[in-house]
């Protein structure tokens, strides 16, 4: 059983220390994540099961806000905006 290693994408805030983290997992689960990059701290979000678009995906200047791209488990595409680090 070969054990896949989850991949990370992260897209900063342009005038705040904080960027998202999505990590995914092999069986198309998103973890969402916030790292305060002056702190050291992350803080774990929404778990998603289906697909989120990281390159469709942006954060706001400040860091508190969300927009994504999602595929969710029924086959239905969304875009959402959320406050982070919780999708709604």
């Amino acid at each position: 059983m070969k054990h896949e290693p989850p991949r990370l994408h992260i897209l900063p805030a342009r005038e705040a220390a904080v960027a998202v983290v999505f990590r995914r997992k092999p069986s198309k689960r998103f973890d969402v994540l916030v790292w305060d990059t002056k702190a050291g701290e992350v803080t774990v979000g929404s778990r998603f099961r289906g697909k989120l678009y990281p390159l469709r995906s942006d954060i706001s200047f400040d860091g508190k806000w969300l927009v994504y791209l999602a595929l969710g488990s029924s086959g239905t595409t969304w875009n959402g905006v959320c406050q982070l680090p919780w999708l709604k």
